[in-house]
C-alpha cells in the first residue's frame, strides 16, 4: 500500500476505501486500520454524508434541467400549432411584402409621367413639375404651321440636357422628356427642322420649367 503506511489513512485513501476503488492490499489495511480507530470510523462516516448530499445534488440538477426541457419543448409544441404555424408564416410573408413595397412603389411611381399642359413662352410664365418624375409636355403652338419640329430642354445655363424630333399638330407639341433629377430653372425650345433633319433651324418658341 502507498498512502496508508500513515498512522491515519489519508483523505483520498478513504475516499478509494469508500467508493471501494482500492486496491486488495490497500483495503485490508484500512479495515485493520479503522477497527480501532474512531478517529477515522468519523471521517468516513463525513465522506459517506458529504457524497450522499452531492449525489442529491447532482440527482436534483439533472430533473430539474429534463423538466425544464420537457416544459420547453410541450410549449415549442403548443405553440406551434398548425393555424399558428400559418399565421407565423403569413406575418413573415407580410413583412417582407411590406419592405418590399415601398422601395418597389417608389421606383414605380417614379416611373409615371406627369402631364403638364404649357400655353406660355420666352419667359412669361413659368410651369412648375416635380423632379424624379418623365414629363409628357403638350406645348402650345398656336399660329405655328404643322409639320415637323425639333424640342430641345436646356438648363438655366443654357446647357443642353435632351433633345429629340416632334411635331404640330392642332397648334399643340406633344413630346416626351426625361425625369428633371434636380431643382431650379429649365427652358423648352421649339425649333424648326434644320437642313440636314439633325441640325436646329429657327427659334419658334421657349417654354420655362420650374423644377421643385
Amino acid at each position: 500500500m502507498q498512502d496508508a503506511v500513515l498512522d491515519h489513512p489519508s483523505e483520498d485513501v478513504l475516499e478509494r476505501f469508500l467508493f471501494r476503488n482500492s486496491s486488495l492490499d490497500e483495503t485490508e489495511v484500512i479495515e485493520d486500520h479503522i477497527v480501532g480507530c474512531g478517529d477515522c470510523i468519523t471521517r468516513l462516516e463525513d465522506l459517506e454524508d458529504y457524497a450522499a448530499v452531492f449525489r442529491q445534488a447532482s440527482y436534483e440538477l439533472s430533473r430539474d434541467a429534463r423538466l425544464q426541457a420537457e416544459r420547453h419543448a410541450e410549449r415549442r409544441a403548443r405553440w406551434l400549432t398548425p393555424w399558428r404555424f400559418a399565421w407565423a408564416s403569413a406575418a413573415a410573408s407580410l413583412f417582407i411584402a411590406i419592405s418590399f413595397v415601398p422601395g418597389h412603389l417608389s421606383r414605380q411611381n417614379a416611373a409615371i409621367p406627369i402631364r403638364v399642359s404649357v400655353s406660355a413662352w420666352r419667359g412669361v410664365d413659368i410651369a412648375s413639375v416635380a423632379t424624379g418624375h418623365p414629363l409628357d409636355l403638350r406645348l402650345n403652338s398656336t399660329d405655328l404651321a404643322a409639320g415637323a419640329v425639333v424640342v430641345q430642354l436646356v438648363d438655366s445655363r443654357g446647357i443642353e440636357i435632351w433633345h429629340g424630333p416632334a411635331s404640330v399638330r392642332d397648334e399643340s407639341v406633344t413630346v416626351s422628356l426625361p425625369a428633371l433629377s434636380r431643382q431650379g430653372n429649365y427652358f423648352v425650345r421649339l425649333y424648326s427642322v434644320g437642313s440636314h433633319n439633325d441640325t436646329y433651324g429657327d427659334l419658334l418658341r421657349e417654354f420655362g420649367l420650374r423644377a421643385k
